[in-house]
């Protein structure tokens, strides 16, 4: 199986000397498998290049997953060249339960006012399907979908060729199955945009959210979040974007240890040193220059 990653970026593609590295588009993974079946993570601006590479190379049999419809991560589609060739084959999926279909969604960002050329206009084979939570046969591979906690309704896959463990896939499969229906449900609450904040306060564990958005209505709805939790903190770091752990790392490190401290731990019994097993600690480490 061979992977190659076409963007990394996430809100807007970002160009410049600072992204060099890991290239300034947005979200797309090329996965081909021992079969030479191209599979096509997400759709951002990333998916141009890999869209030219792919044609330079003869007819294009792929099957693209859509985590979910954010602009960065369908908005390389309408740039996506094997789309524009009609003996290529693309069959598209994504979450199923969002305000409307995956095709549709992916028309409406190709209307006329958008964009010159019409989704139904495309000369390639496309078939567009709105996937659910479990395993499917895809592309010769077995495709496990996992519902994500996301502001848009997100899957996250897990892809298994013929030559992968089948006891682990089965695994897999029996513990999503055992989910509580409790959780379940409180998580299909979440998908459906029902009201789910009355839940936070039952959440007894310490949460951290480092957050880089732009976005005063969405910072508010942070810090209204994080505020219902028994044991929450909010870092905002204005103006990074989802990529905030990549453009401020010492800061995110910094205020992660800083929270770290703030958390009592139960002891580890019997633990060199400890007088009492029984009482708490907190974390010991060299503070931050």
């Amino acid at each position: 199986m061979e992977i190659r990653f076409w963007g990394t970026r996430g809100s807007v593609p970002t160009p410049g000397p600072q992204t060099v590295r890991f290239g300034g588009n947005t979200s797309c993974v090329e996965v081909r498998t021992e079969s030479d079946h191209v599979f096509v993570f997400d759709c951002g601006t990333g998916a141009r290049l890999l869209g030219d590479a792919l044609v330079a190379h003869g007819p294009v049999s792929a099957s693209m997953l859509i985590s979910h419809t954010h602009w960065d991560h369908i908005q390389g589609f309408p740039f996506f060249a094997p789309a524009f060739t009609p003996n290529n084959t693309i069959a598209v999926y994504g979450p199923e339960g969002g305000r409307r279909s995956l095709h549709d969604t992916l028309a409406q960002q190709m209307e006329h006012s958008y964009f010159p050329v019409d989704l139904s206009q495309l000369p390639a084979t496309l078939t567009y399907h709105d996937l659910g939570e479990g395993a499917h046969k895809l592309g010769g591979a077995r495709v496990i979908a996992q519902y994500l906690n996301h502001p848009a309704v997100t899957l996250g896959y897990r892809l298994d060729t013929e030559h992968a463990d089948a006891a682990l896939c089965e695994w897999v499969i029996g513990e999503m199955d055992r989910t509580p229906p409790a959780v379940a449900a409180a998580l299909h609450d979440c998908f459906e945009s029902i009201d789910t904040r009355p839940l936070l306060s039952g959440i007894e564990i310490p949460v951290l959210l480092l957050s880089g958005d732009r976005s005063r209505i969405a910072s508010e709805q942070q810090r209204a979040f994080v505020d219902r939790l028994p044991h929450g903190r909010l870092e905002l770091f204005a103006g990074c974007g989802h990529g905030v752990n990549l453009l401020q790392p010492e800061r995110c490190a910094r205020a992660s240890l800083d929270f770290w401290r703030t958390i009592d731990l139960p002891a580890e019994a019997g633990s060199a040193g400890d007088a009492d097993a029984g009482t708490s600690k907190r974390g010991t480490g060299p503070g931050p220059d």
